[in-house]
């Protein structure tokens, strides 16, 4: 049962943090500008992705790609759900990085 707690409170916290990042890089940072974090080793740059992982689907019709991706995140939440009430496993670590790709996937389809 503490995997399910570990699972929720980590997406009542990342999911908020992924919507206001997003939300203040939109507003206050020019495209394709960096935001130098720790010298040398981590930056934020604003770029925009039209596409999937690397571009894949791209140059496709939004309407294919928003379909697309629309159905991939919700089979990967599915999934993902799925899994850990299956699971056997009582791994909290397990439990936090199913819940951090879970929190991604709803950020992207918000």
């Amino acid at each position: 049962m503490k995997r399910y707690y570990i699972f929720l409170g980590c997406l009542v916290v990342v999911l908020p943090l992924d919507q206001i990042t997003k939300y203040l890089i939109d507003g206050a940072v020019a495209l394709h500008q960096s935001i130098v974090v720790i010298p040398g080793f981590f930056n934020i740059t604003y770029v925009r992705n039209p596409g999937a992982a690397f571009g894949f689907l791209a140059g496709a019709p939004s309407f294919v790609r928003s379909l697309f991706l629309i159905v991939l995140s919700l089979a990967a939440m599915a999934l993902i759900l799925y899994y850990l009430i299956r699971s056997a496993s009582r791994d909290l670590l397990m439990s936090t990085a199913l819940s951090l790709v879970f929190s991604g996937a709803v950020g992207n389809l918000i």
